[in-house]
């Protein structure tokens, strides 16, 4: 299975946020992970990593907030951030969205590397990244 240094989530589902977390540790995903329930705490973050040198590679990112913006927003916002990374981080969206729409525009986005439905589970883990 593939191992990540970095996880950050992004989701206002604190509850989420905890069990993916838990879920991310405890397989051994990434050796550390982040998670923020607003889109601008995670957009502050990410502003910051380039400038501290530590950036994560692995994103988890949920498409629906209640503020204004949405992942899809956030997506587009980060975009020139993430230019800046010595690596791209491996991105994947994890919505309860079962749109067909935001399925079909995560295969259209290239920096999306899958369309994950909640919840995220130990079994979703080993498939996606194995």
């Amino acid at each position: 299975m593939k191992s990540y240094e970095f996880a950050i989530i992004i989701d206002d589902d604190i509850t989420n946020n905890l069990i993916c977390e838990n879920l991310i540790l405890n397989t051994f995903l990434a050796k550390k992970v982040r998670s923020f329930i607003t889109l601008q705490e995670g957009y502050k973050f990410l502003e910051t990593c380039i400038e501290q040198k530590e950036s994560p590679d692995l994103i988890l990112l949920d498409l629906r907030f209640p503020e204004q913006e949405s992942g899809w927003d956030f997506l587009d916002k980060i975009k020139d951030i993430l230019k800046k990374f010595t690596k791209l981080p491996d991105l994947y969206i994890l919505t309860s969205s079962i749109a067909s729409k935001d399925m079909e525009r995560a295969k259209n986005e290239p920096l999306i590397k899958s369309f994950i439905s909640k919840p995220l589970s130990t079994e979703k883990i080993r498939t996606i990244f194995s």
